[in-house]
């Protein structure tokens, strides 16, 4: 009888233990998500404000992409990267376009002065981030960059461009790879 009740205390004991934590478990969830928010909105602007000083210097010895991923290239995944290295190889091979024919993170070929974020919407563990091109006082460019933390820090996996008359999803590694398979089916 002894042994039964020590076994009913036991198994109560692991049955209501979590719900002791749960409180400060979600307590800190919803304390997390703003903070994560604000890391995630200032990465993008921080990134933006960079590049696009790169962009309209007019000093650059090197298209703006290729740039990035020689300069930053922790800021983008692994994927990310091989797909827009593998276009740039193609592209600086041919003498007509072959790839990309704007810039893949400002979703312009002769963009706005200034980018800005103005909203993110968290998809599973992924960011998406609303970014616009502002000229004067109006909306112009508008891409969205899907982003994951990965080892506490941000990185880029795609850029959206939202809907086209080809996809409900516009976005960058899609384009690649198209782009990709394009090439093998016509090399030049």
């Amino acid at each position: 009888m002894r042994l039964l009740r020590t076994a009913q205390l036991l198994a109560a004991a692991c049955l209501f233990a979590p719900l002791i934590f749960l409180p400060q478990t979600l307590s800190s969830q919803r304390s997390s998500a703003p903070e994560t928010e604000l890391s995630c909105r200032k990465f993008v602007q921080a990134f933006y404000d960079w590049y696009l000083k790169k962009t309209l210097s007019g000093k650059l010895a090197a298209p703006t992409p290729e740039l990035a991923l020689k300069l930053k290239p922790e800021l983008f995944s692994i994927e990310l990267r091989r797909r827009l290295k593998q276009d740039l190889d193609a592209q600086s091979k041919a003498e007509e376009i072959v790839g990309l024919d704007s810039d893949p993170f400002l979703n312009s070929q002769d963009p706005s002065p200034r980018f800005a974020v103005v909203g993110i919407t968290r998809k599973g563990s992924n960011y998406w981030v609303d970014v616009y091109g502002i000229l004067g006082s109006k909306r112009q460019e508008h891409v969205i960059p899907e982003l994951i933390q990965q080892n506490g820090h941000w990185i880029f996996v795609n850029f959206h461009y939202g809907k086209s008359k080809w996809s409900d999803d516009e976005n960058l590694l899609t384009i690649l790879k198209n782009l990709r398979a394009e090439r093998q089916k016509n090399p030049q």
